[in-house]
């Protein structure tokens, strides 16, 4: 599998025809470790980010309206 299609996919980049491509590798066993790790990369970089810098707070009144 093409690392950088999975990146695309995950991008939301991809075709329909990669989209299935890519799906299908995630169900095998390096596919499934490959998505894991991404999963825990991301995660990882959240624990390091403040994230309340990052996201504007919500005005719940205005949402509400």
């Amino acid at each position: 599998m093409n690392r950088e299609l999975a990146e695309k996919y995950l991008k939301n980049l991809a075709t329909p025809g990669e989209v299935e491509e890519v799906l299908k590798w995630f169900r095998t066993p390096e596919g499934e470790k490959y998505l894991l790790n991404k999963i825990q990369n991301d995660a990882d970089e959240l624990d390091d980010t403040n994230l309340s810098e990052n996201i504007p707070e919500l005005q719940s009144n205005k949402m509400y309206r």
